[in-house]
């Protein structure tokens, strides 16, 4: 079930009929069944809830900072759903960002003592109850929703207090995936205290200015002739999906959502719902190459930085997401014959992307470091191993021959990012230029790659005493 507009309007795809009310995308009101998108006015700013009925209060600019995002559900009440709502699962639109960094967070116990400093709120939740059985339903009970610090292994905790019930949103992002991020709810059994009130209605509005001004960023791919950049992306719809599980289900096999946040490439743009002002998402890379030696033709630790600008808040549109990644190293360094003794190659399945499996590279394979800053990770980079790749062809100029995989992670928000560099070697000069191609969809600020030095790193510096400048290309 579902409405099917773009997320750059209110927007969602849904599952689970038999819980939550359904969605007439022929009929919209603002209380259909499900609902989520990025918004300029809520009330009290205006007289109405943003919804499909309310085009006029859609936020469609791109790579930007949306004045308010929600999500609303409503229970179904004919027929009567299977059990009691138990569990909300939100999966958000591949490249729209949540970065709990973007202001202070509140301690747990704060939050159970109800400390949390204002400047920590991000949002309020309205939830409608009913008593069992009658269905009578009880007046709207609102709550502030703050930013609270994550228990180890979660990208990101919000949480709310409902008639002295705690409430959080448990963050996470799909890394074994495309990225997107998403959020669950564990539904507080009875609802006010003493009455056993059941939720029929929650409607989640944060603000995504709060902060710094970055709390929430849409997606900065452009759609169809829109956009910008060559080889874009076209047809899509931006979709968010719902997962809503009663206590009915808790023995029944659950369910799987797609593995991307975005619907099939033929599903069509509804019109005059593309992302805005996608001429101007700013995209300033720098790139800097250190040879990590002043010796000529003798083993060399490189290192290679990469620095995309991260642009505070207001009306300011974000710099762009990055796409692919071409770093041409300097005329004349190449790989280090003298390497190869002891050196072993990472298989694919033995780095496991696009999977939750245990990194398993052998020590061996290991030829440097990687570390990767990103704005929504606030306490501490993503770091990791560069790790020599199985070749996967022949040739030295494809790209396949040479192949490197980088691992970088957080235990710490249980995020772990896993990519694929192809190394080609111009069948000419000998130049190496590695490429990591279709990154994920998510913001960083630095991403550094450090190899080892010492006899047996695996690059070598050039013959002469001012070999060529390095090179890149980045795609946003």
């Amino acid at each position: 079930m579902g409405v099917a507009l773009a997320l750059l309007a209110p927007a969602a795809r849904a599952s689970t009929d038999d819980i939550i009310a359904p969605s007439d995308p022929a009929d919209p009101k603002v209380d259909s069944g499900w609902q989520a998108g990025t918004c300029t006015e809520e009330p009290p700013e205006t007289a109405e809830f943003c919804s499909v009925d309310t085009s006029d209060q859609f936020f469609e600019t791109a790579a930007a900072h949306p004045k308010w995002g929600f999500t609303q559900f409503i229970v179904r009440s004919e027929p009567a759903p299977k059990g009691e709502l138990k569990t909300v699962r939100v999966d958000l639109p591949v490249g729209l960002s949540v970065n709990p960094g973007a202001t202070e967070q509140c301690s747990l116990e704060d939050f159970e003592d109800d400390l949390c400093p204002v400047e920590s709120k991000v949002g309020k939740s309205i939830v409608t109850a009913a008593l069992p059985i009658v269905g009578t339903e009880l007046p709207p009970l609102e709550a502030d929703v703050f930013n609270v610090e994550p228990v180890f292994g979660e990208a990101a905790r919000f949480g709310l207090k409902l008639a002295g019930n705690e409430v959080f949103l448990r963050g996470d992002v799909a890394w074994d995936g495309d990225y997107h991020e998403g959020f669950t709810i564990d539904v507080p059994e009875t609802l006010p205290d003493g009455l056993g009130g059941l939720i029929k209605k929650n409607r989640l509005v944060f603000d995504g200015t709060s902060g710094d001004g970055t709390f929430i960023t849409t997606p900065s791919t452009c759609l169809g002739e829109a956009s910008p950049f060559p080889n874009g992306p076209s047809g899509h719809v931006y979709s968010t999906y719902l997962l809503a599980g009663s206590s009915a289900e808790a023995k029944e096999p659950g369910y799987v959502f797609p593995q991307s946040a975005m619907p099939p490439l033929e599903s069509p743009i509804p019109p005059g719902t593309e992302p805005k002002s996608c001429e101007t998402i700013p995209y300033d890379p720098e790139l800097g190459v250190d040879p990590g030696t002043a010796t000529t033709d003798s083993p060399a630790g490189a290192a290679v930085a990469v620095e995309v600008p991260h642009i505070l808040g207001g009306d300011k549109q974000e710099s762009s997401q990055t796409k692919a990644a071409r770093v041409a190293l300097p005329a004349g360094m190449a790989l280090n014959p003298s390497a190869a003794n002891g050196l072993k190659a990472c298989t694919d399945g033995e780095l496991g992307k696009g999977t939750r499996n245990p990194v398993s590279c052998p020590p061996e394979s290991k030829i440097g470091t990687v570390t990767i800053a990103s704005p929504p990770l606030p306490d501490g980079p993503l770091t990791g191993e560069v790790y020599v790749g199985e070749p996967i062809g022949r040739d030295p100029a494809s790209g396949t021959l040479y192949r490197i995989f980088v691992r970088a992670e957080s235990p710490r928000y249980g995020v772990d990012v896993r990519l694929v560099g192809n190394v080609r070697a111009d069948p000419t000069t000998g130049q190496l230029t590695t490429t990591f191609a279709e990154t994920p969809q998510v913001p960083f600020t630095s991403f550094e790659l450090d190899f080892d030095d010492g006899p047996r790193a695996v690059l070598s510096s050039a013959m002469i005493c001012e070999p060529g400048p390095a090179a890149g290309e980045m795609t946003p």
